[in-house]
């Protein structure tokens, strides 16, 4: 007689190094992936064991399910938080609706809560299953396919830099980075990475590296009066690849005008070769406007999802705007991280800087030296208040479709204060 699976009968730890091989079994099995030796391999350096979260039963200590816990940095308004990755969610199909994710997703919330990590990110098999445990969609991905014949034509100019292509080496990771993270953290969700990442994720996927370099005139002061020295500056940076005359371009970025039309100028150099171009790029990358045939084709997909796991730690680490001086109440609604719940009274100054006291019974607005039926009160669930505060949702929009309520104009001004940044993350996890 099997024995029912249940809370009293399992429990969660990471896993052990010599538990690896089946966790990476569990998730060749889930998601369809054939595990070679070198699969396993290239798993097992980049996963270290402790990541990986499992849950066993006591009886017997078999593996029933499993998650990787991932201990990142994203930039939110230029500024970088903390955040947890959640990948590999994955169960053996004799132990599916039993509430085994819940169980492993409400232990790594508390890890990272307890960690300082007040972000989390996932890449989901259902939006509508991580959206009962507070994750929203917060980003989106964008690829655009058109003919080469509709590129944009720039004429070279005085100007004009060098492409340099880059091999798998650390200099060349920080030739990339220099650029990366310049365009990186106008983005809300965009991942700070690591020399590891760029070694293991970026440098390993087998595309093709470039950054685009300008000589710029040095400071003349800084070397003696006249020196004038020329320093070459980074200004854009490609990663794709050309295969069956279709060319992909996997990411890019530029942090100049004169490095948006180096791109296009490049992409124009492989006629030759390719016939259709496939570029991905930011959600709000405008990429009709001015060409002469902009009519292309342009897919908009739902991407990855978010939660602030700690609502009044985000709150704190926020980088609110410039503006004039406020006085709010927030009531969030959480189901599934109960110390999110209640009511966050948030005092903003003309500078940004933010005051907040989370109320309860025992920590009340009248304690506070506050009058509660005084201050304009905004109410919304975590999913959709994740979605506003990075920029992915507007705050009026949210408000019409009734999904944040309270005082209107409480809203248009918390709005005003937010980092203004959108969501891009070209990242997978």
């Amino acid at each position: 007689m099997t024995t029912k699976i249940n809370e009293m009968n399992t429990y969660i730890r990471s896993l052990r190094y010599e538990e690896m091989d089946q966790a990476i079994e569990l998730s060749g099995f889930a998601f369809q992936h054939t595990i070679t030796p070198e699969v396993r391999a290239m798993r097992r350096k980049m996963i270290p064991s402790s990541s990986v979260r499992g849950i066993f039963r006591k009886e017997d200590d078999t593996l029933l399910g499993k998650l990787t816990l991932l201990d990142l940095q994203v930039y939110v308004g230029e500024k970088v938080l903390d955040m947890g990755g959640i990948a590999g969610v994955a169960t053996w199909p004799e132990y599916r609706r039993l509430g085994l994710v819940r169980q492993l997703l409400a232990h790594s919330l508390r890890e990272m809560r307890e960690k300082g990590l007040t972000l989390s990110m996932l890449h989901p098999f259902s939006f509508s299953f991580y959206r009962k445990y507070g994750w929203e969609t917060f980003v989106d991905r964008k690829i655009c396919t058109l003919k080469m014949a509709q590129v944009p034509v720039y004429s070279a100019n005085g100007s004009e830099g060098q492409w340099v292509r880059l091999a798998a080496s650390e200099e060349a990771w920080t030739a990339m980075q220099d650029v990366y993270d310049r365009v990186a953290r106008h983005y809300n969700g965009t991942l700070v990475r690591t020399g590891m990442w760029w070694q293991e994720r970026v440098f390993q996927s087998g595309s093709i590296k470039y950054v685009y370099e300008r000589a710029h005139e040095g400071d003349a002061s800084t070397e003696g009066e006249g020196s004038g020295k020329e320093e070459k500056v980074r200004e854009a940076f490609l990663e794709y690849e050309v295969r069956d005359r279709k060319m992909k371009v996997y990411a890019s970025g530029y942090t100049t005008e004169a490095g948006r039309r180096a791109i296009w100028q490049f992409i124009a150099q492989h006629d030759s070769m390719a016939d259709e171009i496939e570029i991905e790029v930011p959600a709000n990358e405008d990429m009709t406007y001015g060409l002469d045939d902009p009519k292309f084709k342009q897919e908009i997909t739902p991407y990855f999802m978010a939660r602030i796991v700690d609502m009044e730690g985000f709150l704190r680490q926020y980088p609110f705007q410039p503006g004039s001086a406020c006085q709010l109440v927030l009531e969030v609604v959480d189901t599934f991280a109960d110390w999110n719940n209640g009511a966050y009274l948030l005092e903003l100054d003309e500078a940004g800087h933010v005051a907040i006291v989370q109320i309860s019974e025992e920590r009340s607005l009248e304690r506070s030296g506050h009058d509660e039926a005084t201050l304009p009160v905004i109410r919304g669930a975590i999913p959709d208040i994740t979605a506003w505060l990075l920029g992915y949702r507007h705050g009026v929009e949210l408000y019409k479709r009734q999904l944040i309520t309270g005082d209107e104009q409480a809203v248009q001004v918390l709005s005003s204060r937010l980092s203004g940044h959108s969501t891009y993350l070209p990242d997978f996890f």
